[in-house]
């Protein structure tokens, strides 16, 4: 069978169990403890989890592949690569209802040129993505807290609003299908305002690493969420970013491909949430 060259990523958010977790102290030890911050964390997560939910946005994408690849520095000062540039607006919907999510899309530009597709299917080219709101739960839920191990990376401010770093790796001999990284964590309810995946806990890792060994260089897959907008205490994306670098001998930086992906617009019909009598 033949390798699919376009690469995959996919939130899963899977419930049950009780937090188990190891207090692992952070250099910065003022404010709220590892585990007070968890149990925050868990309870948001069941709140996102079991919410009604029906919203749409506008979802704009641009993604850029660099054909074959783009160099920097480049050699002899110029460049080799050609950009294949891609950009979509849908018209993004999400329904999530009993546990069950449905995401569909109404594509209403691409290239620039206005257009009117009904459910349409999300065409990007080299990473794909599916359900990224529930990208917490992934981490931080009582489900996958009984999985990793966790640490205080540091604390931060967004916004005015106190924030831990919080870093997530699966426990000593697990090997976990799902994505780890590191979560940006409010002091205050637990929610995640942002959230940066390991490039090692993709499921199609294998594929990046051929890449890096065609180019005998080392993978720099950098996959980020930001949730700046906030509806009944809980946090909807508003920006998410794919970016494939291979660095090589001596510094050389090679460019594969983009993703910018953005959310705007938020109109909500149903935001309800159940209440957490943990």
């Amino acid at each position: 069978m033949k390798r699919r060259a376009i690469l995959i990523v996919l939130m899963f958010a899977l419930m049950g169990l009780t937090m188990a977790v190891e207090n692992i102290p952070g250099k910065d030890q003022t404010g709220p403890s590892l585990n007070e911050i968890l149990a925050k964390s868990a309870a948001y997560c069941r709140r996102l989890a079991g919410a009604s939910l029906h919203f749409v946005s506008q979802e704009q994408i641009t993604e850029q592949i660099y054909f074959p690849f783009l160099r920097k520095p480049a050699p002899m000062g110029g460049q080799y690569a050609t950009t294949g540039r891609l950009q979509l607006v849908y018209d993004f919907q999400l329904i999530q209802k009993e546990n069950a999510i449905r995401e569909q899309r109404i594509l209403l530009a691409e290239g620039g040129k206005k257009t009117e597709q009904k459910d349409a299917p999300l065409k990007v080219r080299r990473f794909r993505y599916q359900n990224i709101i529930l990208g917490p739960i992934g981490l931080l839920s009582d489900y996958w807290q009984t999985r990793y191990d966790y640490r205080i990376f540091g604390r931060d401010k967004i916004k005015g609003e106190k924030i831990v770093i919080i870093e997530a790796h699966p426990k000593l001999g697990l090997e976990l299908e799902y994505l780890y990284g590191k979560v940006w964590v409010s002091e205050s309810d637990g929610s995640a305002l942002k959230i940066e995946w390991n490039q090692k806990s993709m499921k199609n890792f294998d594929a990046i690493e051929k890449t890096a060994r065609d180019l005998k260089a080392e993978p720099r897959i950098k996959l980020t969420l930001e949730c700046a907008f906030e509806k009944n205490r809980l946090r909807f994306p508003s920006r998410y970013r794919v970016s494939e670098q291979y660095v090589g001998q001596r510094g050389v930086v090679y460019h594969v491909s983009e993703l910018d992906v953005r959310y705007a617009d938020y109109k909500f019909f149903v935001v309800e949430t159940h209440v957490d009598y943990r």
